[in-house]
């Protein structure tokens, strides 16, 4: 999938190639994140809207080799009508699989942020999220 399947993505998001976790030439959806934790933040958003008609939506998740810090923890929450489907913790360095069950879901956000657990996560600095091999099923 592309950038421009997405619905109404902001200009936080670019796609181009880049390294993760070692993993040269990616060609992904990227963008900065700079929120730690969600509790009074808007997270960054990737949202499609499924009209119901998918099962599966599988992807790749990871921390861009060129990020600010690479000792930031990358949060990544799957919200699927309103209602949280997975949520993973990705340390830099680490590439993280989903495979999300996506029946009867119309819109579906994914989430991006920076783990609030993580000691001066406000101090760190930002990362670049990558997301790519984006498949529906």
């Amino acid at each position: 999938m592309t950038l421009s399947e997405f619905f109404s993505p902001t200009n936080t998001w670019a796609e181009n190639r880049y390294s993760v976790a070692g993993e040269t030439d990616v060609s992904g959806i990227a963008g900065e994140i700079d929120q730690c934790g969600i509790t009074y933040n808007s997270p960054e958003k990737l949202e499609l809207r499924l009209a119901n008609s998918f099962d599966q939506l599988s992807f790749k998740a990871g921390q861009a080799d060129q990020s600010e810090s690479s000792k930031q923890t990358l949060v990544v929450r799957a919200v699927g009508n309103g209602n949280q489907i997975d949520i993973q913790r990705i340390p830099f360095n680490k590439i993280q699989e989903f495979t999300l069950d996506v029946s009867d879901v119309n819109a579906l956000e994914l989430e991006f942020l920076l783990d609030e657990d993580v000691t001066d996560c406000n101090r760190l600095g930002k990362t670049t999220a990558v997301v790519w091999d984006i498949e529906l099923q």
